[in-house]
């Protein structure tokens, strides 16, 4: 054993050396002028920096030591009683939060408090610091289960949370996981800011170059981010964004009707996202230069119109018997869709003319060289590289601002919290005089 580690361990020590001299060969025989320090730390920044990630203001908070099963006693016994546990204990609950079985617990206690009378007095502090103690004990599990049932939690984060979210997931690749925070982050509509929208923007393309396999309520929340997150950028990144977005929601209004698309999502209930799909790339065509759509957008509206015209020949190939065996639920969702279909009174264009219409456009497109050979995934990251810096800085600043408000807030309630405290034991010694 002992000759076979020393064996494995010189040839491994030769490999390395022979690696170290190719890659010396390399960077000088295929040196570029620009591969300078600083030029290959603009290009590979595509984070958040450290110091924006930093604990240190958050940890410099006044620390409130209680013990947890102390605490716990205390809701247990209130909770039984029938009284309201206040936010302030919830909140040194989170607070001396220290290991992941302390996590599962305050899940717990959170979960009752939202189901009490004081569920809509859980401080936006309190919230924060969940988060962040699930980030520093490896619970993200939790944190995007809560997040996701934030009806039963009432987990509602502030941007600068949805921003370490994003970054934490990114930073590990995984892609998934973003985009679920992507998809919150615009289903709380939280999407106002401009660092989160493109981290969120970073996440949501990473993730669809993957070419992942979604069911149709996954694509119209991945839509729903895109749209959310891009509407506001008037650039290459915005407009390839709306445009993969209204096709994505231009397919789920056609294949399942425009009810399915406007439920649990903050869009407009009125029929036409194709067409708006269409009227993003009018729009690009009437800009003049001033920006372009990326190959991948254009193609992505040009195969999902394609494979809703090979539904449609489908649908209409089929025998009327078969159509009387669909199953009720599908009757039902036709019904409603016919209906709503009536009430708008605006029928829908047909998909071949959608076709005729988007083939004119990108011709129009290519003509301006309004399509950039750049895939989309490509474009984020140039705008992330370029924007990040100042959008850090104005973030941390804003950061900073908040955790203030938020520790002045807390000094009132614990300032109130006394006052009770000593009214109530002042109350109890008059009574017992």
């Amino acid at each position: 054993m002992s000759t076979w580690c020393s064996t494995s361990s010189s040839r491994s020590g030769r490999d390395h050396v022979t690696d170290k001299m190719a890659a010396l060969i390399s960077s000088v025989l295929f040196r570029r002028p620009c591969r300078t320090t600083a030029c290959l730390t603009q290009l590979n920044r595509t984070l958040l920096s450290d110091s924006y990630a930093d604990t240190s203001l958050w940890e410099s908070r006044r620390p409130e030591p209680y013990s947890l099963d102390e605490l716990s006693q205390s809701m247990d016994t209130t909770y039984e009683k029938k009284y309201p546990v206040s936010s302030l204990t919830i909140d040194r609950f989170i607070n001396n939060i220290t290991s992941c079985d302390d996590v599962e617990s305050a899940e717990y206690y959170l979960y009752k408090f939202r189901h009490s009378p004081n569920s809509c007095f859980l401080r936006e502090w309190t919230i924060h610091d969940w988060m962040r103690k699930c980030m520093k004990y490896d619970s993200m599990d939790k944190m995007l289960y809560t997040l996701r049932n934030k009806v039963q939690y009432g987990i509602f984060l502030d941007p600068f949370a949805f921003n370490l979210l994003l970054d934490h997931f990114i930073r590990r690749k995984d892609y998934r996981a973003a985009t679920a925070v992507a998809v919150e982050a615009a289903l709380q509509e939280s999407l106002d800011e401009p660092l989160t929208q493109l981290l969120a923007l970073y996440g949501l393309h990473n993730f669809l170059s993957s070419n992942p396999i979604l069911q149709w309520e996954e694509e119209k929340n991945v839509a729903v981010g895109l749209l959310l997150a891009g509407r506001t950028l008037h650039n290459t990144v915005g407009y390839s964004s709306m445009l993969m977005s209204y096709a994505l929601l231009g397919k789920v209004e056609r294949v399942h009707g425009l009810h399915a698309v406007h439920t649990r999502a903050p869009l407009l209930w009125t029929p036409g996202y194709l067409e708006r799909g269409l009227a993003v790339m009018e729009e690009v065509v009437a800009s003049l230069g001033m920006t372009r759509l990326t190959k991948d957008s254009v193609g992505f509206m040009e195969q999902t119109l394609c494979d809703l015209h090979q539904a449609e020949v489908s649908a209409a190939n089929k025998d009327d018997s078969k159509a009387e065996d669909a199953d009720d639920v599908e009757k039902d969702r036709m019904a409603v869709s016919r209906s709503l279909q009536l009430e708008l009174d605006e029928p829908q264009t047909t998909i071949a003319n959608l076709q005729e219409k988007f083939e004119s456009l990108k011709s129009a497109l290519d003509q301006a060289s309004h399509i950039m050979d750049d895939s989309t995934v490509t474009a984020v990251t140039a705008l992330v590289q370029e924007k990040l810096p100042q959008l850090e800085s104005e973030g941390s600043k804003a950061f900073e601002e908040l955790v203030h408000k938020w520790e002045a807030q807390r000094e009132e309630l614990l300032r109130a919290e006394d006052e009770t405290k000593e009214q109530v034991k002042k109350e109890l010694q008059s009574s017992d005089g």
